[in-house]
């Protein structure tokens, strides 16, 4: 396959809050345990997520949830991002069991061919009207998709306002030999959010 470097642009970097994170944290402790590993022992990756704000092209990338979140749990993190000069199709840290994280929504299909690539668990944001394209198909015919979905819509932000409150699209975890079961469901609590 191959790609160029993503194209970074305002409308492409929204950010995740806590209420889409938090439901994550049981399902990486049953696959730590699966794998039988400390917290410490198990490295995730953040691809698209930095560790503090980052001033890139007249844009400030936020310091990322997944970072802060996963950090304050006690997991190793390695987070990257191309405002870091860390391009995901260039980019690979040495050594990692899971990649979490939420890509850029255009280009679906480079960046989960590219998480392929690694032959590792993951859990990508995507949204569920995907399953619906051809262009998801391309990518996961060939493997046990896995869907870790909540009943109602996530809300995603940008740093310079709420861009919505209840975003057009549900989205859900793409993920890929991570989960217990293929499908599985959680429940979005908002209150994380304030």
């Amino acid at each position: 396959m191959e790609v160029a470097q993503y194209r970074f642009t305002w409308d492409n970097e929204s950010y995740t809050y806590p209420s889409l994170i938090y439901p994550l944290i049981d399902k990486i402790e049953a696959f730590r345990r699966r794998k039988w590993k400390t917290k410490q022992e198990l490295t995730i990756w953040l691809p698209f997520d930095t560790v503090d704000d980052v001033e890139f092209q007249d844009f400030v990338v936020e310091k990322s949830n997944y970072y802060k979140i996963l950090k304050e749990q006690g997991y190793n993190v390695i987070a990257s991002h191309i405002a870091t000069g860390q391009d995901f199709f260039d980019f690979e840290p040495e050594n990692f069991d899971l990649i979490i994280s939420n890509p850029p929504f255009k280009n679906k299909k480079a960046f989960f061919e590219r998480a392929l690539i690694f032959k590792k668990p993951f859990a990508l944001v995507g949204p569920a009207s995907w399953l619906n394209d051809s262009g998801s198909y391309d990518v996961f015919s060939n493997i046990k998709l896995q869907l870790f979905m909540s009943r109602s819509r996530p809300t995603f932000f940008r740093n310079w306002k709420i861009v919505w409150k209840v975003t057009s699209f549900k989205a859900i975890y793409f993920c890929f030999d991570f989960l217990e079961q293929d499908i599985d469901w959680f429940l979005l609590d908002k209150s994380l959010d304030e």
